[in-house]
């Protein structure tokens, strides 16, 4: 790993929603091995309350899950930043066809990422929303 990789995402934060736990923990290990902080949640509901708490560079939010979907924690999220005349934060739908594109943008989501999640893909996404470097190195 490539050390002005770690310098330009050191402090960092990023929150990884999934109920499927063998896609969170492989999204998390990408993003740690990037030097990210990362925080998970296996629904919306564990989500806003990490979000309520924490500050993060950007959200990667699954659409179905149980208890609380990406839909309706976006837009806890969106209403709490609101309230607390917080900055948006960088919301990034990541499904398997659970919503489309323009649902997610409608409810307040910054962005979409189909899953599989490919590794490319992701990168952009990251430097898109200024969460890491050019120098930024994905590997698998």
């Amino acid at each position: 790993m490539n050390t002005n990789q770690l310098h330009s995402t050191k402090g960092l934060s990023i929150l990884v929603v999934d109920d499927d736990s063998a896609l969170r923990w492989l999204m998390c290990k990408q993003l740690e091995l990037c030097g990210f902080d990362v925080d998970q949640a296996e629904n919306g509901l564990v989500a806003v309350r990490l979000f309520e708490n924490n500050r993060y560079c950007l959200i990667f939010m699954d659409i179905q899950m149980p208890h609380m979907d990406g839909l309706q924690a976006t837009a806890a999220i969106r209403c709490h930043e609101e309230q607390m005349r917080r900055e948006p934060t960088p919301i990034i739908a990541t499904t398997a066809g659970g919503a489309s594109r323009e649902v997610c943008l409608r409810v307040g989501m910054s962005d979409y990422l189909a899953k599989p999640v490919d590794m490319d893909k992701l990168e952009l996404v990251l430097k898109r929303w200024k969460c890491s470097s050019s120098s930024a190195e994905f590997v698998f």
